[in-house]
């Protein structure tokens, strides 16, 4: 919509009426000379606070053009970028560790008590090593083998009639990719403050 600037009058800002401001009130901008509008909510993230202290950690949920448009190709924070003295945690920069595709566990009780401690992995291959051992054994009723038990053990192959237990189970040889472990998760860029 094309501003008429006969229709324009300017005042002062002691003019202007007193309200609130909230999450949801409008703050008018520039970008090249073109006026845009954003909410304080949508403006507050890109405002780094200069009260961190180091090696304070900011979760942002930000577009990847952000990321490149504050963050050189080490993860540092650009000098004329939002986050001047934060770096990306991926193990450079004396971030510690690299926390990439990985998500975070409070510190705490046995086994959590160790900080910067891996626990987990993003994928796992199932074996025939490390499926646990199973007692499948089906206790049977009837008048042909009372007492008798059939053994089950995830079949991959029948046995003739009469023959019920099932082997093989497990197939070494199989190309499927590793079975992924992972709980749903969002992509989350981890910030730290350097010191």
């Amino acid at each position: 919509m094309a501003i008429d600037p006969n229709q324009i009058t300017t005042v002062n800002a002691e003019e202007l009426p007193v309200a609130p401001i909230t999450a949801e009130s409008i703050i008018v901008h520039s970008i090249g000379g073109v006026l845009y509008r954003g909410t304080v909510a949508e403006i507050l993230p890109l405002v780094p606070s200069v009260n961190y202290q180091p090696f304070e950690v900011k979760q942002l949920n930000v577009s990847n053009l952000y990321v490149t448009q504050n963050f050189d190709e080490d993860g540092l924070g650009k000098t004329d970028g939002l986050w001047n003295g934060w770096a990306i945690i991926n193990g450079n920069n004396g971030t510690g560790f690299n926390c990439s595709g990985a998500t975070f566990i409070g510190f705490g009780d046995i086994p959590y008590d160790t900080m910067r401690q891996q626990i987990g992995e993003n994928t796992k291959a199932i074996t025939k090593n490390n499926v646990p051992k199973m007692d499948l054994t089906v206790p049977v009723s009837g008048s042909d083998n009372a007492g008798g038990s059939h053994v089950y053990v995830m079949a991959t192959n029948l046995q003739p009639e009469g023959n019920h237990t099932y082997v093989n189970s497990v197939n070494p040889l199989s190309t499927e990719a590793p079975l992924s472990i992972m709980q749903k998760s969002f992509v989350q860029l981890f910030i730290m403050k350097l010191p």
